[in-house]
């Protein structure tokens, strides 16, 4: 897992990913560590490792000021694996890059980000 914009990330309530996922009352806990960083950061990306989308995605929310955490995620780290790369606002599920250009070209991008806390208002 590469990991940008989070600190202390693999300390996280003593988790540690690996090829074999520790379970918690039948349940994987990194489904749970990953709710909770989406919850914890006003925006960020989960993403697979070296995804160029993923990149597209961070250039245009760095262009706008907002500075995304971006998670990448081995495939077997995680049930979204076919879905990603995936961006969320304020906890909000957005989309992929289509859903985050759809947002810029119609003005809905830079609202978002400043309800969420990402940036600061123009």
């Amino acid at each position: 897992m590469r990991v940008s914009n989070i600190a202390n990330i693999n300390d996280m309530d003593g988790l540690t990913l690996g090829s074999n996922p520790p379970l918690v009352n039948g349940q994987d806990r990194n489904h749970d560590w990953i709710q909770r960083l989406i919850i914890d950061n006003p925006i960020i990306i989960l993403s697979k490792k070296e995804c160029f989308i993923s990149h597209a995605m961070r250039r245009l929310l760095t262009a706008v000021g907002a500075q995304p955490s971006v998670i990448e995620l081995d495939e077997s780290e995680s049930e979204l694996g076919s879905v990603l790369p995936v961006l969320f606002v304020g906890g909000v599920k957005i989309g992929g890059l289509d859903g985050l250009v759809g947002l810029h070209l119609t003005g809905e991008l830079v609202p978002k980000l400043v309800h969420a806390g990402a940036i600061q208002s123009f």
